[in-house]
């Protein structure tokens, strides 16, 4: 029947050629051997080719014969395991007994769970006939039964862009820019993602994230993917998750804890993986001008944030606004320690490369820094920030109050500018305060509003002169119970500018707090109040949209960008 080696299995020998060649595995020991069982393989590969279409005329050099470990006195089942591409397996086929067949299962289940891409499980006992199949639910990590594994058959691409205009040069050719015509796209693949597996908005927009990752990371490494390959599903399945993996782990090979969250495994079904990263073919990420890429990831942000993910969201005004009226240089460095999507960071490199009059500037991109606590937000504003050029490295997934020992590359008084909006809202206890920094707004109190804290943090992150630009809700500026507060950044900071917001400006995305924007600048050690600085109020009644977020014409987010610069350009900061 064949002759087992280390690349596969091969029509050249006798089946009972033993390979001793043995991999440790979380599972056990995992022998790749045939010794003791040729008629079990026999049968399991000659059912497979049969009935399915899983011949050795077409895997012969892409499959592994192993014998999977069991608890003692139970048989160890032989099995074959198929590989897309070497060390990104998709099929596990078991041969077993009707008898064994729970144990054997929970023994297939185990070592398909160990790799990061086996989407399909069958057993075959070939003396009764027995089959059972099962696949794997790639959100929970478990295999559910079905009916039958689906015969082999290769993908062949659709034409899945016919929705354009087929006058758009772009169609069909490999390898070009996403254009403003088709900037779309991404919408079209977060929509697959909900379509194809029910996901929320937010969940949608982590996949897409992965998706484009891996996209950047293909083509970075000149390795892009053809979709029209000569592939099954399940096979273009395995080798894109096993390929984002990899990606991730040649990015930051000896990363911490904050760099985690860029290696979750990708969890769309085998399905809707493969629908939407097609939608990427033929078109390049990197070749793509960064305003069309960011406009259209924007437009997934934009509807996630309004499908309940708000929390994370400054509206582009309010970011735009803050941006242009502290106007970051291209060498100093910036933060936003809150950064949920990372608007406010892409937007600083937005502008910069404006006011530079170029499509990329890597020099400030490395200057542009965030924080974020929610792992899946962290994503998002590591994607973003990729698609403008920025360093995947520069986003933290972190709690932004921790001491500063804590991260690892992080330091005080380390930063020019901070662009930000903290999370307002919730209280921290005497409990939160054990394990979150110091500080001095806390002393002899036993709670403290999270915004109060956050505006501290960005205290400590701002070198001495460093600008503050910081979202705040209204009772900062008014309420009694807040003085001190007041008297501690007039004691810490020179406050040049406050802008007020209108109620509408957090509505569409579920706050209905008032607020305004903080603009100041962090005093020197040595220097002292000056009792005739002056602070510019700006009253802005127009954000461009109305309560339920619909667009309108009138805003008054420029005419206060125009108003803030001309104090600034008359009192200084």
């Amino acid at each position: 029947m064949g002759l087992i080696d280390r690349s596969g299995l091969a029509v050249a020998g006798p089946m009972d050629t033993v390979l001793a060649n043995k991999r440790q595995s979380a599972v056990g020991s995992v022998t790749e051997s045939t010794d003791g069982l040729p008629g079990e393989i026999g049968g399991l590969l000659e059912v497979l080719d049969a009935d399915y279409g899983y011949g050795l005329g077409r895997f012969a050099h892409r499959v592994r014969a192993l014998v999977l470990p069991t608890s003692a006195g139970d048989r160890s089942p032989r099995a074959l395991s198929f590989e897309a591409s070497p060390g990104f397996p998709f099929l596990l086929a078991v041969a077993t007994s009707k008898s064994l067949c729970t144990t054997h299962r929970e023994v297939a289940i185990r070592y398909a769970l160990e790799t990061a891409t086996t989407n399909t499980i069958f057993l075959y006992d070939g003396t009764t006939n027995y089959r059972e199949a099962l696949r794997r639910n790639f959100r929970d990590s478990r295999f559910d039964t079905v009916s039958d594994i689906l015969p082999y058959h290769v993908h062949r691409k659709e034409d899945l862009l016919n929705r354009y205009d087929a006058n758009e040069k772009d169609i069909g050719r490999p390898s070009l820019p996403i254009t403003h015509k088709l900037e779309d796209i991404f919408f079209e693949m977060h929509s697959a993602m909900r379509d194809e597996d029910g996901l929320h908005a937010d969940e949608a927009l982590e996949e897409l994230c992965k998706l484009l990752h891996l996209k950047t990371s293909l083509e970075s490494r000149n390795a892009a993917i053809d979709i029209a390959a000569p592939r099954s599903d399940e096979e273009q399945s395995a080798l894109l998750r096993g390929l984002y993996l990899q990606s991730c782990r040649s990015k930051f090979p000896n990363s911490g804890t904050d760099r985690l969250p860029l290696s979750t495994p990708i969890r769309l079904s085998t399905s809707a993986l493969v629908k939407a990263f097609s939608l990427l073919d033929g078109y390049t990420l990197l070749g793509t001008p960064t305003d069309v890429k960011g406009r259209a990831f924007q437009r997934v942000i934009t509807k996630a944030a309004r499908a309940g993910m708000g929390q994370y969201f400054t509206p582009t005004p309010v970011v735009s606004m803050m941006v242009d009226i502290v106007a970051p240089g291209p060498t100093e460095s910036v933060i936003d320690p809150f950064c949920g999507s990372g608007h406010f960071l892409t937007r600083s490199i937005f502008r910069l490369n404006d006011d530079l009059h170029q499509d990329a500037y890597p020099a400030a991109s490395y200057n542009i820094h965030g924080i974020e606590k929610s792992d899946r937000m962290a994503r998002v504003a590591i994607t973003e920030l990729s698609l403008y050029g920025c360093p995947e490295g520069n986003i933290r997934a972190a709690d932004a109050l921790m001491d500063f020992e804590s991260y690892e590359d992080i330091q005080p008084e380390s930063f020019d500018v901070v662009l930000t909006n903290p999370p307002f809202g919730s209280i921290l206890g005497v409990q939160a305060f054990s394990s979150l920094a110091k500080f001095a707004l806390a002393r002899g109190r036993k709670r403290l509003p999270l915004e109060v804290a956050g505006l501290e943090r960005c205290a400590q992150l701002l070198k001495p002169g460093g600008r503050l630009a910081i979202v705040l809700p209204e009772s900062i500026f008014s309420a009694t119970s807040l003085k001190y507060v007041r008297t501690w950044l007039q004691r810490v900071f020179s406050i040049r500018i406050v802008v007020d917001l209108p109620t509408e400006t957090f509505c569409p995305f579920g706050a209905n707090v008032r607020s305004g924007v903080l603009f100041a600048r962090k005093r020197h050690r040595s220097e002292s109040r000056d009792g005739d600085e002056r602070v510019n109020m700006i009253q802005v009644h127009d954000v461009g949209y109305d309560a339920s977020g619909r667009v309108k014409g009138a805003s008054d987010i420029e005419q206060a960008v125009v108003e803030a610069r001309c104090f600034l350009t008359a009192e200084g900061w």
